[in-house]
């Protein structure tokens, strides 16, 4: 609370579970930044999360959801007695198209903004301007951008955002060591038979201890979960498609393993979107599992492929691969932007040929 008294923006950088989205907007709430008619408004970039952590902290501060409320597209509980909102990054995107300062909020958290979608770019880039406009009017507004990445020289070091570097808050949380595994080279046509083998491989392998297995929808994450019910009928599986659980101990989660994520590719000459199974980032991988530059755990390879770990793809940020007709044709219209390479983006948009 005290980087946030002192400063307009603040970066705060939490491993996965560490408790940033339910906790950070209780400290707020609690040190009165939800009063005068202020509201306290947290981004998330997909619908569920905005919805669960809505409800999530309702229950831990014990108020009502008219007081801790949520809004997504067509769906949302606000009220005039709300303080805290949760949203999806495209809600409060539109709500700046109608309010350009944000005149009803004191407080905007941004989070996972490691996820670098594209709302969440565009986000950052018009929040580092409101900010300054609001001070300079005498109505203050706190940013807070939220990663579970150490990666944050994009944020802070990135002067056409920030003219002077915000404050960097790190949270530990990690509690126990985590191995991951992968292949270095999986066929697209059959990547979930590869983790079914990948899966049981680690099973027989190694000691004991749980499997935590990613994959791009419910359809494999059902189809997985009866293939291996099939090949060890004594064990117990959970399938989770929504939020991931908490673990008891050191020995509950020993081996990590990520398979394919799905990414939207825009293809422009037909005008469409399309989305593909890619491998995953490392850092993704490293992210998921809590695991820091510093922190113990392995990339252990079993001995599916020998190729080198140069064939791992590293996924494009969607900001560039995505269309941003619409962003870009709704800001341009309202404020008087005469090209895209003029925002105060996280990323500099590559030249339009």
């Amino acid at each position: 609370m005290e980087a946030v008294r002192e400063n307009p923006c603040v970066v705060i950088c939490g491993e996965t579970g560490s408790g940033k989205t339910t906790q950070v907007p209780q400290f707020l709430y609690e040190a009165g930044y939800a009063t005068n008619s202020g509201i306290i408004g947290i981004t998330e970039p997909r619908r569920v999360a905005a919805v669960s952590m809505s409800h999530r902290v309702a229950k831990e501060m014990n108020l009502p959801t008219r007081v801790v409320s949520y809004q997504i597209r067509y769906e949302g509980n606000v009220t005039d007695d709300t303080k805290i909102k949760f949203m999806t990054d495209g809600v409060l995107l539109k709500e700046i198209q109608k309010d350009f300062l944000l005149k009803r909020y004191s407080v905007i958290i941004i989070d996972e903004a490691h996820e670098r979608s594209v709302y969440t770019d565009i986000l950052v880039g018009l929040l580092s301007r409101i900010v300054p406009l609001r001070n300079k009017k005498g109505l203050p507004m706190k940013l807070l951008i939220m990663s579970a990445t150490l990666r944050v020289e994009d944020f802070t070091e990135n002067p056409k955002l920030f003219t002077t570097p915000p404050p960097v808050i790190k949270v530990d949380a990690r509690q126990f060591p985590v191995s991951i595994h992968f292949n270095k080279r999986t066929p697209l046509e059959d990547y979930t038979g590869e983790v079914f083998h990948k899966t049981c491989k680690i099973h027989r392998m190694l000691p004991s201890g749980g499997i935590l297995v990613f994959l791009t929808g419910q359809a494999e994450v059902h189809s997985l979960c009866r293939r291996l019910r099939k090949a060890f009928p004594f064990r117990k599986g959970n399938a989770n498609t929504g939020e991931s659980e908490e673990f008891d101990s050191t020995e509950a989660m020993r081996k990590f393993k990520k398979s394919k994520q799905k990414k939207t590719i825009s293809l422009p000459r037909i005008d469409l979107d399309n989305y593909s199974a890619l491998p995953v980032d490392e850092g993704d991988e490293d992210r998921e599992a809590g695991i820091g530059d510093e922190d113990e755990g392995s990339d252990l390879d079993l001995g599916d492929d020998p190729t080198g770990a140069e064939e791992k793809v590293d996924p494009s940020i969607p900001l560039y691969v995505l269309p941003l007709v619409l962003t870009v044709g709704s800001r341009k219209a309202g404020y008087g932007v005469s090209a895209a390479s003029a925002w105060d983006l996280v990323c500099a948009l590559l030249p339009q040929t």
